[in-house]
């Protein structure tokens, strides 16, 4: 490559080094060259089943939302949710969303705030049991019967 300085000589310029820490499908400015990135579920996803769950609620609701025409801009506008926040939920990476956050999504899309309530457990639908060791329990010996 070559360079014309200001006295119209030409200069050789050397290659400017391609960054290493981009995602080589990624564009230099922007997304991934169709404008979206892959949603799939990472090693850091929670394993809640009910965020899960809402991981699942949300990509349905978003692919429900596309297919009426809107594109992630109106549900951001509509919702008043970065995009970034949707996609961590459609992604599982947190583990437990804010409910003033879910219910401007909700209110946003139109969807019954009960809806994404009964899958948070925020209802007072009782969590899935989980398995704890013996040596993980906190009860006081005086509980044990």
């Amino acid at each position: 490559m070559h360079l014309i300085d200001a006295r119209g000589s030409r200069v050789s310029a050397a290659p400017v080094p391609q960054s290493r820490s981009r995602h080589p499908s990624r564009t230099r400015h922007g997304g991934a060259t169709d404008g979206t990135y892959d949603l799939s579920v990472p090693a850091s996803a929670s394993q809640d089943p009910r965020v899960l769950a809402f991981a699942r609620f949300v990509k349905r609701a978003l692919g429900e939302a596309r297919a009426e025409g809107w594109s992630i801009d109106d549900v951001e506008e509509r919702t008043g949710l970065r995009r970034s926040t949707i996609y961590r939920w459609t992604r599982a990476e947190v583990e437990s969303p804010q409910r003033i956050q879910v219910h401007k999504f909700v209110d946003g899309l139109g969807i019954p705030r009960t809806t994404a309530s009964q899958i948070l457990g925020w209802d007072g639908t009782p969590r899935p049991p989980t398995l704890t060791s013996p040596s993980t329990r906190t009860c006081r010996p005086s509980c044990d019967g």
